[in-house]
């Protein structure tokens, strides 16, 4: 299995858990884009709706954020 599939199921059984919060997807974000993985960290960005958050200002802000200090 795929480390981003792995990771899409630990975030399902989370949201599910309601353990999800934005924090953990500014997480989840600054750790791809940390490993050199800036286009996963937009690709899981644009997939928030999947987890049942909207992308608002707030979310927005993170991306903002994780590409400035992390993707070229």
């Amino acid at each position: 299995m795929r480390q981003m599939d792995q990771m899409w199921n630990v975030v399902e059984k989370m949201r599910i858990e309601s353990f999800i919060t934005l924090e953990t997807v500014a997480k989840i974000m600054r750790r791809l884009a940390g490993s050199g993985r800036c286009r996963n960290a937009i690709n899981f960005f644009d997939d928030l709706e999947r987890i049942g958050f909207t992308k608002d200002t707030a979310s927005i802000n993170i991306l903002q954020r994780v590409k400035g200090q992390t993707c070229p």
